[in-house]
């Protein structure tokens, strides 16, 4: 890391979502363009080029993965995209490639951590009215809906989880060596 400063600040789920995935489709591309460039030439044989090739590859690949989850979590009803968590980033003149990609899953690990307490309080309603001795038809049919879009939300952020893990396994080779 260089120098820069830690900066705090406050964004919505979506948002943070959305920003994460923009910044990993502009990473893909810039990987991609410079396996590209390595392409037909000495470098394509070296090591370099592997790990930029397999940098791109993974980019690309959780870029999709990222868009697929973020329309998943949209149709999800009952949970507040636009509540707004706490962010904290390094922040510098000129990020490196990692800095980028560490900003991108602080704001997936920020979205996901806020979607996860709405989940906590969903179950909680769920375990509130299984606490009732009876429930009436109205009751049990907003159980079900409670429990199946609390379930739901929890496959993705499952999915958010293993991309989170992709991205960081991810390396980004120096320019010059």
């Amino acid at each position: 890391m260089g120098k820069g400063k830690v900066k705090t600040e406050q964004k919505s789920i979506i948002n943070c979502l959305n920003d994460a995935k923009d910044e990993i489709a502009s990473l893909a591309d810039e990987m991609s363009e410079w396996r590209d460039n390595m392409e037909g030439t000495n470098l394509e044989y070296t090591s370099k080029y592997e790990t930029v090739s397999e940098s791109a590859d993974t980019l690309e690949d959780q870029s999709s993965s990222l868009e697929d989850v973020i329309s998943e979590i949209e149709e999800i009803k009952g949970f507040n995209l636009e509540k707004t968590t706490e962010v904290t980033l390094f922040q510098s003149k000129r990020p490196s490639r990692r800095d980028r990609l560490d900003m991108a899953t602080t704001y997936l690990s920020a979205a996901k951590d806020e979607l996860q307490d709405q989940v906590d309080e969903i179950r909680e309603k769920v375990r509130q009215l299984e606490e009732l001795d009876t429930l009436n038809q109205e009751q049990q049919k907003e159980k079900e809906t409670l429990e199946e879009s609390a379930d739901n939300m929890e496959d993705q952020l499952n999915e958010l989880d293993n991309i989170i893990s992709e991205l960081e396994g991810i390396e980004f080779p120096g320019m010059y060596g």
